[in-house]
Order: structure tokens, then C-alpha cells, then sequence
């Protein structure tokens, strides 16, 4: 069997396991550039992550959590599957532990010009979010105008549909489904062996009412220690115009992550 479609089947029977073995978690804008950017090689390829976040807001939040990246990549197409668990506790009480998962297909058409299809599931029991499913698709754009300097944009239909949980003392929030126009603009500047300095801003407006929109911006700084091993610290601020009742538009988070690249 070649090579490269060995390759591909290992990473396939990877995407049927980890969906199968998946539930939800983060019920929020999750930023997908940094597992999407950076030298990835052709073939199937594989980072983890061990991360610490601390977050404020709605709650005094401290999570642990590990994170897998399963990549399929070829000179005209990716793939790329996310994986996450984590442990968390609020406000100094343990909570139980809850995982992430998003599967992306990117199609290239050109040098700067390509397309992406993604769904995600997620949910955050500090959010009230039982349960979010998504599903997105639009084009994306990337160029470099200096040396050193990578800038993409995107925008993507998405389609979204929201389950809450429901506080005692409290009314049953009723389900939402929801289409935005989800907006991306990624920036990194690199220095050689060195380190990547880089910022995404996302914005995803419903459509038809813009005054409902979910916002994130982080900004990150990965250090290179050596090539299979970076050490990343993140700043994030996030927004939801539209929050459950009880629950905070905004929340400020700090995280650190050591990425392992095999």
C-alpha cells in the first residue's frame, strides 16, 4: 500500500474513533488559527498541548486541560481534527471534567484563495450550555505582504443550535438555533526560530439582527524551544451580546500551554 494512502486511512480510523469516543464541552468562540497556522508537514501529523487557564467574569475559573491535534495534509487540501479534555474548578470547587472536539476540511484553490468546512460540538456548564452543535463553511483568504508577516481572513456561514441547563430557582431557557455570519482575521509575525507573535479577532453577527453577535479577540506569543517542542501564553477576551439568564456577556481569560509536536 503507498504511502499516502496509508496515511490517510490512519487518519480517517483516527476521526471515526475520537467522534465516536467524544461528548461536549466549551460553549463559547473557540480559536482554531493556532492549530491551523504555523509549518505544517505534508502527510498525517500529530501535537498535544498541556494547558492551564485561569478565567473571569461570570466565574473565578481555573482549568486543566489536555489537548490533541490529529493533521492529514496534502499540497492542495487539510484536514485537521482538535481534541480536548479538561478539568476544571470554580471558585475553588471542583467540577467534573469535559471535552472538546472540531473536524475541519480545507480546501486550497490557489496561493492566497481557499475554502473551509468545519462542525464542532461543544458546551460549558459555566455558560449554562448543555449542548451547542455547529456547522460552518465559506472562503477564506491569505497573504503574506512582508516577509515574515502572515495575514488571513475569512468568512463562513454558520449554522448553530444551543440546549441550556436550567438553575434551580430559575425559568427554562428555551432552545435557540441561530445563523451568523462568522468573521475571522488572523495576524502572525514570525521571528525565524525564534518565536510567533499573533492575534485573531473573530466576530460572528446573527444574520438578520446584528446587534446579537459573539466576539473574541486573543493575542499569543509561542516560543520555540526547540522543533517538536513551544512553550504559548495567550491573553482572551470574549463576548456574547445574548447570554442565558444569570450569565455575564464578557469574560477575560489567561493561558499557558506547553505544545509537543510528533
Amino acid at each position: 500500500m503507498r504511502r499516502d494512502v496509508m496515511q490517510k486511512w490512519l487518519f480517517l480510523w483516527a476521526v471515526f474513533f475520537f467522534t465516536m469516543i467524544s461528548t461536549a464541552t466549551q460553549a463559547q468562540i473557540v480559536n482554531m488559527q493556532a492549530a491551523l497556522s504555523g509549518d505544517i508537514p505534508d502527510g498525517a501529523g500529530l501535537s498535544a498541548e498541556f494547558r492551564q487557564e485561569k478565567k473571569s467574569g461570570n466565574t473565578e475559573t481555573e482549568r486543566l486541560s489536555g489537548q490533541g491535534t490529529l493533521t492529514y495534509k496534502r499540497p492542495e487540501d487539510l484536514w485537521l481534527l482538535v481534541m480536548r479534555r479538561e478539568y476544571s474548578t470554580e471558585s475553588g470547587q471542583s467540577s467534573a471534567d469535559s471535552q472538546f472536539q472540531h473536524l475541519r476540511y480545507r480546501y486550497k484553490f490557489s496561493e492566497h484563495w481557499g475554502w473551509e468546512a468545519y462542525v464542532q460540538q461543544d458546551a460549558d456548564r459555566f455558560r449554562r450550555s448543555a449542548r451547542r452543535n455547529l456547522v460552518g463553511t465559506g472562503p477564506r483568504y491569505q497573504v503574506s505582504p512582508i516577509e515574515n508577516l502572515d495575514v488571513a481572513i475569512s468568512a463562513a456561514y454558520m449554522h448553530e443550535r444551543e440546549e441550556f441547563s436550567q438553575e434551580e430557582g430559575e425559568l427554562r431557557e428555551a432552545k435557540r438555533e441561530t445563523e451568523r455570519i462568522a468573521n475571522t482575521l488572523y495576524l502572525s509575525w514570525k521571528w525565524p526560530d525564534c518565536c510567533t507573535l499573533g492575534n485573531t479577532l473573530y466576530y460572528q453577527p446573527e444574520i438578520g439582527k446584528i446587534s446579537n453577535h459573539r466576539t473574541l479577540n486573543e493575542t499569543s506569543l509561542l516560543i520555540q524551544i526547540n522543533k517538536n517542542l513551544s512553550y504559548r501564553i495567550s491573553q482572551v477576551y470574549s463576548y456574547n451580546a445574548r447570554p442565558p439568564s444569570s450569565v455575564k456577556k464578557a469574560d477575560v481569560s489567561f493561558l499557558q500551554a506547553l505544545v509537543v509536536k510528533i
